[in-house]
Formats: structure tokens, C-alpha cells, sequence
């Protein structure tokens, strides 16, 4: 025993044992970061793979493992994918249009009508390559790359129940009047339709803040959080939605998406406001 003993403590004492012990913990503290993720691949399959979620994050719009770079007038970090700029909210839809429903499979199958509002990159080149899909994506700005019409949502020029599918994300909380904006998406939404809409809402405030005072963007960037925005969304977004005449069925991402898989696509608590008749 003592000489079993000895033989232990001469090799706590070698430098090259404790080299590898330091290195043998190193990894460890590695793999310990270490996520297994299940990556989607053309034609429908997928293969897993691992990520470093203390640096790394999954893109599940592009598909792309990398650091997401920081976003916002107070920057959010780990928002934007450096390859198709998705943030956090067009993620969270792109996953859950994915999981939950079949509308993917008839964009892309069927000849659906989709309307999308300041479409989000990753969106407009999925949907702009695909002969099956009747694409409209559009802007109040003429200057909108890629754009098929300019259209304010305010006093959309198309006909009543035109669209299967709209996408309205980051849109809402620029449009002076929003109640006008939503019951415009609902005239050209079809019965059976569906639309998805997404605006920054302050879980701080039971209602919405506006104030036409302020007016300028230094006003809006002290109350509004952002200087084109023209009001605070508080928590009852959902209800300003019923009084439009929607139908909503509202997902929390915080609880449709678990922690892991938050931090692995980098996604926030949020919420996504899918919309009927």
C-alpha cells in the first residue's frame, strides 16, 4: 500500500501529469457547453450536430453554426445571424411555422398568396425562389430592396380575401394608426387564412403607451425605446387585435420553446400572435 502511495504521489508531482490533468479539465469545462442539435437538411432530413452554446448559436433560418452578432439601439446580444441577418423574432416564426403547423408544406406546395410586410431576408429568399409560391412582399418604401409592390398598411390596395398567408413582423409599432393597419390585414386575409404578426411588446406595461407629443425622435427614443417607433406596446397587445376583429391563438415563446433551444437559436421571451377570422 505504501508503495502504491509513493507511485501516486510521484505522479501528482510530474509536470507532464498535471499538464494533462489541467488539459483533461479544460475539456470538461467544454464539453459541458456542448449541445447535441439536430440540423435540418434539403429534402426534408436531418443530422445532428454539436454546439458550443457559450459562444456559438444555430441559425435555423440558414442552417449556419456561428456567433450572433449584438442588435439594437441598447443591443441585444446574440440577435442577428451574420449570414441571412434573421433576428430573434423572424426565428422564433420560421421555427414554429416548421413544428406546428402544415402552412409550410402548402406555401411551398400549393399556390398560396402570401403578403409579407418589410420582409425579413431569410423569408424573402425562401419564398421568392419558390415557383409555388404567389410571393407579394412589400414596403411603404419605395426603396426597399425586392420589394413587388409599395403598399401602406394603413389602406392596402389589394381585394378583400386575397392573401392565405400574411407575415407582419417589426411592422406595427412604426404606423401611426395601427387599428386602421390591422383590420386591413384582416380585409385581405381569407377565411381560412392566417396571419402572423410580431411587434416589440414591454411586459412592464399592462396597457399601451402612445403620446402624439411626442413627436420627435429623440421624444420616441426616450419613451418608445426607438426613434421611428410611434408607441410602447404593452401587454395588451392581444386584446387591440380582438377589437380589430381577429381571431388570435397567442404562442409564448418561453414556453413553446424551451430554455436549451432558446439559447441554442438564440431566441427571447416573446410572443407570436397568430391571427384569424
Amino acid at each position: 500500500m505504501k508503495n502504491l502511495l509513493r507511485h501516486i504521489w510521484r505522479m501528482l508531482l510530474n509536470p507532464v501529469f498535471r499538464e494533462i490533468n489541467e488539459l483533461n479539465s479544460k475539456l470538461c469545462q467544454v464539453l459541458s457547453k456542448l449541445e447535441s442539435i439536430e440540423v435540418s437538411m434539403g429534402g426534408g432530413g436531418t443530422h445532428r450536430t454539436v454546439i458550443d452554446t457559450q459562444n456559438l448559436r444555430f441559425c435555423p433560418a440558414c442552417n449556419k453554426i456561428s456567433e450572433f452578432l449584438p442588435m439594437g439601439v441598447n443591443p441585444r446580444k446574440n440577435a442577428k445571424c451574420p449570414f441571412c441577418y434573421s433576428l430573434e423574432r423572424g426565428r422564433a416564426l420560421w421555427l414554429y411555422l416548421q413544428r406546428n403547423t402544415k402552412i409550410l408544406d402548402e406555401i411551398f406546395v400549393n399556390k398560396l398568396e402570401v403578403l409579407h410586410f418589410a420582409p425579413e431576408r431569410f423569408f424573402y429568399d425562401k419564398f421568392s425562389n419558390c415557383s409555388k409560391v404567389n410571393y407579394f412582399p412589400v414596403d411603404f418604401n419605395p426603396k426597399f430592396k425586392g420589394i413587388r409592390d409599395v403598399v401602406d398598411i394603413q389602406k392596402i390596395q389589394y381585394e378583400n380575401e386575397k392573401f392565405n398567408i400574411i407575415i407582419c413582423i417589426h411592422v406595427l409599432e412604426h404606423i401611426p394608426d395601427d387599428n386602421t393597419a390591422m383590420k386591413e390585414l384582416l380585409r385581405v386575409l381569407k377565411k381560412s387564412g392566417a396571419a402572423y404578426i410580431m411587434v416589440p411588446i414591454s411586459k412592464s406595461y399592462s396597457t399601451t403607451f402612445e403620446d402624439s407629443a411626442h413627436s420627435t425622435p429623440e421624444l420616441r427614443l426616450k419613451h418608445y425605446g426607438q426613434s421611428d417607433h410611434v408607441r410602447r406596446y404593452g401587454m395588451d397587445f392581444e386584446q387591440r387585435l380582438v377589437n380589430a376583429g381577429f381571431t388570435v391563438n397567442t404562442i409564448k415563446t418561453e414556453e413553446y420553446f424551451s430554455e436549451r433551444e432558446r439559447a441554442i437559436y438564440g431566441i427571447i421571451p416573446d410572443y407570436i400572435f397568430e391571427c384569424s377570422h
